[in-house]
């Protein structure tokens, strides 16, 4: 995965005038099969973040996949095998300053679903 250096100004940014933000659990088993990535989509981009791979308490490194430089491709490649969504309190929580939020949710879906 390609590390997304501008990932806190992106945070920063204003929601005005801004496409609908959409959240998922993705497994993408040739990635990582041990667990769910994060994938936060807005527009055609999108972002990936492993949180089990995180230091405790520091934000994922966001991420794009090498020859998928927007979500239509990444959705044709058949890499994600399984989307869930996350709920809208899920969305509520900032991917960047509430790690362990992220953490702790990942751990649970991992728990259940692999």
């Amino acid at each position: 995965m390609i590390d997304c250096n501008d990932q806190q100004r992106i945070s920063n940014r204003g929601q005005k005038g801004r496409r609908a933000r959409e959240g998922y659990f993705a497994y993408l088993p040739s990635i990582d099969s041990q667990t769910f990535l994060h994938l936060s989509i807005r527009g055609r981009s999108y972002r990936l973040r492993n949180f089990t791979a995180a230091r405790p308490h520091a934000p994922a490194k966001a991420a794009l996949l090498p020859g998928y430089s927007d979500i239509g491709q990444l959705r044709t490649s058949q890499l994600v095998s399984r989307w869930i969504s996350v709920t809208l309190d899920d969305l509520r929580q900032n991917v960047v300053t509430k790690p362990e939020y992220w953490r702790a949710r990942i751990a649970e879906v991992n728990a259940k679903e692999l």
